[in-house]
Formats: C-alpha cells, sequence, structure tokens
C-alpha cells in the first residue's frame, strides 16, 4: 500500500515534468476558461400520509442548479492540465458552496485527480449499477423528497443506493485511473482524513476523531459483444473509523447491457459496518450501515421520447440494540422529452415503502409521488 502511495505523486510530478514522452510540437496551448451549468426547476406532488398527525403531502416547487468553472491546458509535452470547480446553486443544497474542487494531469499514462473530488470507485462503478445507469431523473436523491422517511429510519449506506463512499464526501484525495486497455480500465484513490474542509493547515494532517485512511480500488470493463455492448464494473473500498477502533468495508457492483434503443443494468451494494459496541464493548446504539441493496432498471429510447423504470431494494442494520433491520423499497418510472439542444422535460413517479425495526409513525411510512421539471443545460 506504501508503494502505491509513493508512486502517485511521483507519477504526478513526472507527467508534468515530461516523462510522457518528447515535447510535441504544436501541442501546447495556454489555458482557458470555459463555464457550463444547469437549472432545473419543476414542480412535485407527494401523498404520504400522515406522520405524527400531520400530513406531509402536497404540491411544491422545487429546484436544482450548479455552475462548473474548467481551466485547461496542454504543455509542450502533450500532458493535458485541468481545473474544475463546481458551484452549487441551490438554495437548499449547499448553497453558494463550492460541491468539488480539483486538478487532472492526463496523458498516455491515464489520469491523475488531485483535490475535492469523487473516489474511484464512485467514478468508475457507480454509472454501471441499476438506477444510476438507467433512470432519467435520479432515484436515490429524488424518492426522499417526494417520499421522505420517517424521522426513526435509516435512510443511510445500503439503504440509500447501490453507490457507496463510506465517509467520504468529496473530500481532499489523491486519484489514479489508468487508460483503457482492451476494454479494462483500473483505478485507486488515498486520503488521510475523512471530513477534511482544507488541506493548508498542519492540524488538519492529523487523525480526526472520524474516518482516516481511505482507500478505494475499482476496474470496469466495457466491450461489444456481437450486436450489444456489455459493460462491468467493480469496487472496494476502506476506511479505519476511530471512534470504534476498527475498519469499514463495502463492496459494489454493477452490470449493463445495451442494445440497440434498450438498455439493462443491475447494482449490488455490501457493507460491513462493525459499529456494534463502543469502546467500552458496550452495546451503542448508533446507526449502523451494516447492510446491503440491489437495484435493476432498464430504459428505452424512441426519437426524443426516453422512458425508464427501476426498483430498489436496500436494508440496514440501524440501530444495534433493537432487533432486525431498516428496509426500503422504491418502484421508479421516470422519462424524458427532449425540446432542443440543452432544453428537456423530465417526469418521474414513484413509490415507496420505508419499513423500519421498530413501529409507528417514526419507523414505518409509505407512499406515492411524483415531480416534473425543465432542464436546461449550457
Amino acid at each position: 500500500m506504501n508503494k502505491l502511495l509513493i508512486s502517485l505523486p511521483a507519477l504526478a510530478a513526472a507527467a508534468l515534468m515530461g516523462a510522457s514522452g518528447a515535447a510535441v510540437a504544436g501541442k501546447a496551448s495556454k489555458p482557458k476558461l470555459a463555464i457550463s451549468g444547469y437549472a432545473v426547476h419543476g414542480i412535485e406532488w407527494v401523498n404520504n400520509g400522515d406522520v405524527g398527525g400531520a400530513n406531509t403531502g402536497g404540491l411544491n416547487q422545487m429546484n436544482d442548479s450548479e455552475l462548473t468553472f474548467k481551466g485547461s491546458g496542454t504543455m509542450d509535452n502533450g500532458v493535458k492540465v485541468t481545473a474544475r470547480f463546481d458551484l452549487e446553486g441551490s438554495a437548499t443544497d449547499e448553497d453558494g458552496q463550492m460541491d468539488d474542487m480539483w486538478m487532472t494531469i492526463s496523458g498516455s499514462f491515464g489520469q491523475i485527480l488531485l483535490g475535492e473530488h469523487d473516489g474511484a470507485s464512485m467514478k468508475m462503478v457507480t454509472g454501471y449499477q441499476g438506477s444510476w445507469a438507467t433512470a432519467l431523473r435520479n432515484l436515490p436523491f429524488e424518492r426522499g423528497e417526494i417520499v421522505p422517511a420517517p424521522s426513526g429510519f435509516g435512510n443511510v449506506g445500503p439503504n440509500f443506493s447501490t453507490r457507496n463512499t463510506l465517509s467520504d464526501s468529496d473530500d481532499p484525495k489523491v486519484t489514479y485511473i489508468s487508460p483503457r486497455f482492451g476494454g479494462l480500465q483500473v483505478g485507486a484513490s488515498y486520503m488521510r482524513d475523512a471530513g477534511r474542509t482544507s488541506t493548508d493547515t498542519t492540524t488538519s494532517q492529523t487523525p480526526n476523531a472520524g474516518a482516516q485512511d481511505y482507500y478505494a480500488f475499482a476496474a470496469n470493463f466495457s466491450q461489444n459483444v456481437g450486436g450489444a455492448k456489455l459493460g462491468v464494473a467493480g469496487g472496494y473500498l476502506q476506511e479505519f473509523t476511530n471512534a470504534i477502533g476498527d475498519t469499514q468495508k463495502a463492496y459494489v457492483a454493477g452490470l449493463t447491457v445495451e442494445s440497440g434503443p434498450f438498455k439493462i443494468a443491475f447494482g449490488f451494494n455490501r457493507q460491513d459496518d462493525p459499529t456494534v459496541t463502543n469502546a467500552a464493548g458496550q452495546a451503542s446504539g448508533a446507526a449502523s450501515k451494516d447492510g446491503q441493496s440491489y437495484s435493476v432498471g432498464t430504459r428505452y429510447k424512441s426519437g426524443a421520447h426516453s422512458f425508464s423504470v427501476a426498483v430498489f431494494k436496500g436494508e440496514t442494520a440501524a440501530d444495534t440494540t433493537v432487533a432486525g433491520d431498516d428496509e426500503s423499497t422504491t418502484l421508479w418510472f421516470s422519462h424524458s422529452l427532449a425540446l432542443g439542444p440543452g432544453v428537456k422535460i423530465t417526469n418521474a413517479l414513484g413509490h415507496t415503502n420505508w419499513d423500519g425495526e421498530g413501529s409507528g409513525v417514526a419507523e414505518d411510512q409509505s407512499g406515492w409521488g411524483a415531480s416534473t421539471s425543465v432542464k436546461v443545460s449550457f
């Protein structure tokens, strides 16, 4: 593992200094700034019954937006350097904050990413997984808006999605992704401390109360087989959690088959969370993310229309002092219509059942929800 940590910075330095080969005449270019982004506005309808005697359903306005600033240029040796900043614009989601900030150094050797970005497993596996690969409106995030989980339900870890990042939330890390060889691509990430918000102070480099020594390894394979395109991906993540003095692990996988207008995808997520006792060996009652989830989705395209159906099933141990698991099941329909370049209407209809390990309105709930929105991408 130490060899990996030593080789990644060395590879980055070698790439910048010209290790990718002799200088290529005419390749160099001064870095230029490009701005892109999207804005989504629409309405959503919720009918999920009473929660604690108050009906939370009804009609509401919804929105989401983001701006991406990207500066990129090519050096004399042909190596490309790109700096990227993602600015969240939603008033209810990281308003006015930079979501991701990172630099990419890329060439014939692959890509090296430095900064606040998704880890290797997220970048290389998620796009092959069930609803992530097929749904036209995001199932994991949107279902919790149109059918909110009850307050006592653990909608975390595998119960949230087939993707898994453990404690990572776009924290500062180093990632390497290889070129594709015969359809195969591999990658790895390392991060000292999860939850860091700064990389320029001494105190931020010390072990924190959360997780440290985060590793992510991933691989994917894409190949045309007959008249279909086959994609397979898998990843492994681990981190040491100081609060419990033990290591959390996660395994993610995805499979896609695409033929003509049809695409089918399967996703899997298994997390091993040893949050069952505290440092004194007593039952902690904390929200353990130990569990697994599955997702199957299909998509069909017809001209400007796209249609998708996806099913998600997840379960987590949640409160380890209570018998049973928190379980959720979601059926998700989505549709999109392209109105022109960069403009489309997206509709979603979903049903979610939240079945907690306990009983009562704080643990169990189910309902339908729907949304329709216009997205402008530029």
